[in-house]
C-alpha cells in the first residue's frame, strides 16, 4: 500500500515557526482547521487532524522529509 503525502509550506507567525503541514490532499482545507504538531529532535511537522494519520504514517512522513532534505529535490 502506497501512501501519498503532501507537504505544504507554513509561514512563521508570532507564535509558531515556519515549517511544513502534512496532508493526504494536494490542497489544504479552507478556513481554520485543526493540526497537531509532532517533533523528532529539531524536526517538527504539522499534520492535518481530519486526515487521521497513524503513528506509523507520521513516522513515514518524517523519514520522507529527512530523505528529501539530505538528497535534495529530484
Amino acid at each position: 500500500m502506497k501512501i501519498k503525502f503532501h507537504m505544504h509550506p507554513r509561514e512563521a507567525t508570532k507564535t509558531c515557526p515556519a515549517g511544513l503541514t502534512v496532508s493526504r490532499k494536494s490542497k489544504l482545507p479552507d478556513g481554520d482547521f485543526r493540526i497537531t504538531s509532532y517533533s523528532w529532535g529539531r524536526v517538527k511537522l504539522w499534520f492535518v487532524d481530519a486526515d487521521k494519520f497513524t503513528a506509523d504514517e507520521r513516522q513515514m512522513a518524517y523519514w520522507l522529509h529527512v530523505e528529501h532534505l539530505t538528497k535534495g529535490p529530484t
